[in-house]
């Protein structure tokens, strides 16, 4: 996905989970689909993308290691975690920022 696709999804969706991972991280590929479920039962858009094939995202958001959840509610960043994640405080963070928004 290139970067200007990218920033449209951001701007006209509510909240997106952008989830940046590399190809030889083990943990990256073990956080995935539960990154991808706690998305799926709030309802908010979901995107994956491989760092090595996407570095001008890597370098428009800073991103230095992997994995990297960012969370962007109405187009700003809200949320940002990397490394060592936890999707409890991913949910947690997600119900906040839909709550705010209805």
């Amino acid at each position: 996905m290139n970067l200007d696709k990218l920033t449209k999804i951001i701007k006209d969706e509510e909240i997106v989970i952008l989830y940046i991972k590399s190809r030889s991280c083990s943990v990256c590929t073990a956080l995935l689909p539960k990154v991808g479920e706690a998305a799926a039962s709030e309802k908010v858009k979901f995107i994956d993308i491989y760092i090595e094939e996407n570095r001008e995202v890597g370098t428009k958001y800073n991103v230095f290691t992997a994995p990297t959840i960012i969370m962007f509610a109405m187009g700003k960043e809200v949320y940002r975690e990397g490394r060592f994640l936890r999707v409890s405080k991913l949910k947690g963070k997600i119900y906040k920022y839909k709550e705010l928004l209805l």
